[in-house]
């Protein structure tokens, strides 16, 4: 299962990630930077769905 990352700031909007390392990268550069973000991480609704037999 892919895990999507979520980072919200003034800076840079809405920004939705699949790479952790980039999303790691981008929330130092914005601490190291003095911005506000927020963030948050989530696997996406399509994952799941499951295929049942015999329903």
């Amino acid at each position: 299962m892919k895990v999507h990352y979520q980072i919200i700031s003034e800076e840079t909007g809405h920004v939705l990630l699949r790479n952790r390392k980039i999303a790691q990268a981008l929330e130092s550069w914005l601490s190291e930077n003095g911005f506000s973000f927020r963030d948050a991480f989530f696997v996406p609704r399509s994952f799941y769905l499951f295929r049942g037999t015999g329903l």
